[in-house]
């Protein structure tokens, strides 16, 4: 059996350990300060899709920055992941869809690759069925004035695309 001493300085042992718990989480909260407005939806989702192991859709009651998101999947990337574009702190707090593009491998090309419009460059925008040089600038400037695109509905009244090819610039990009 154990000494006096001995069980003395185990006790002591975990009072130190649960006393340095309590002030380690006590120390950290959330700093983020989000308006009421953006906190009135119950949850969100976000969509990831692209170079993953698997799509994936993810259900959030609170906004999260893309690394805390980026950290929670990390086992879902793959070694061709490259979320070297992403801001890291940028919070997301509402229904997203994050396509996870293709480290630039040279020539090797996936036909099944999706364009990302938010992270597009004109080219980029140019291989979209419709989109010539005119719309994907308007396309571009929009972004810039005024952040990323949240919607398909608000991309095609930007773009101003036939009604027949927006299912097809739908299989092509994302948002």
């Amino acid at each position: 059996m154990y000494k006096r001493k001995e069980w003395i300085g185990v006790l002591l042992l975990i009072v130190v350990v649960l006393i340095g718990n309590i002030v380690f989480y006590s120390k950290q909260k959330d700093t983020v300060k989000i308006e009421d407005s953006l906190l009135s939806k119950d949850s969100f989702i976000i969509k990831i899709e692209g170079e993953v192991v698997r799509p994936m859709e993810l259900e959030y009651v609170k906004p999260i920055s893309y690394g805390v998101l980026f950290l929670r999947i990390k086992n879902s990337f793959n070694e061709f992941s490259d979320i070297s574009k992403f801001d890291m702190n940028e919070i997301i707090f509402s229904d997203s869809s994050i396509y996870i593009p293709t480290y630039d491998l040279g020539n090797l090309f996936s036909p099944d690759e999706k364009i990302c419009i938010n992270q597009a460059s004109l080219q980029d925008l140019k291989k979209l069925p419709q989109i010539g040089d005119k719309r994907a600038q308007k396309i571009l400037d929009y972004i810039e004035s005024n952040g990323k695109i949240g919607s398909w509905d608000i991309f095609f009244k930007i773009a101003g695309v036939p009604e027949n090819v927006k299912d097809e610039i739908k299989k092509q990009a994302v948002l």
